[in-house]
């Protein structure tokens, strides 16, 4: 029982922070900035993109953004469902391992979008724009704190 509570809540804390994300997403709809125009120009100045490439890049970010913004709702449905459970109900870990199993399955289809997000990216571009673009992310810091990494110097986090 415990370890399916410790499931339960795991799976909570990842919806939560999901949803926070959708939230974001729709507060932000209708402006250009939120759908990738921002990192096609960012790209365009680091790898000096054609119109041609350019174009068919805020092509790829506006259907991406679509997907997207599919999979969150998602997330916010697998959470709500999730506040609707009831732990004292003899159901409730055969409730639970559903919402699991879709909030798995959901989790999987993201981490699938973003890969073939990528490829759609990697194949608008050169081999030489492509080699540049893998130096790039190679050379850019992870974790969520990476743009105040000098704060966190130091720190064991």
């Amino acid at each position: 029982m415990n370890k399916k509570l410790l499931i339960g809540l795991t799976a909570a804390v990842i919806i939560t922070g999901s949803t926070t994300a959708a939230f974001a997403y729709d507060k932000h709809e209708d402006k250009e900035h939120y759908r990738g125009s921002h990192k096609i120009e960012h790209l365009s100045e680091q790898l000096a993109l054609t119109e041609a490439q350019k174009t068919s890049l805020k092509q790829t970010f506006k259907e991406n953004y679509s997907k997207m913004k599919d999979g969150m709702r998602q997330h916010k449905s697998h959470h709500h469902a999730l506040r609707q459970l009831n732990p004292t109900a003899d159901n409730y870990e055969a409730e639970l391992d559903k919402l699991i199993a879709e909030a798995q399955a959901n989790a999987k289809e993201r981490v699938m979008m973003r890969a073939e997000h990528q490829k759609e990216i990697f194949q608008t571009l050169t081999p030489e724009q492509q080699e540049k673009l893998t130096a790039m992310t190679k050379e850019r810091p992870e974790g969520k704190h990476h743009k105040h990494s000098n704060h966190y110097k130091g720190c064991d986090r």
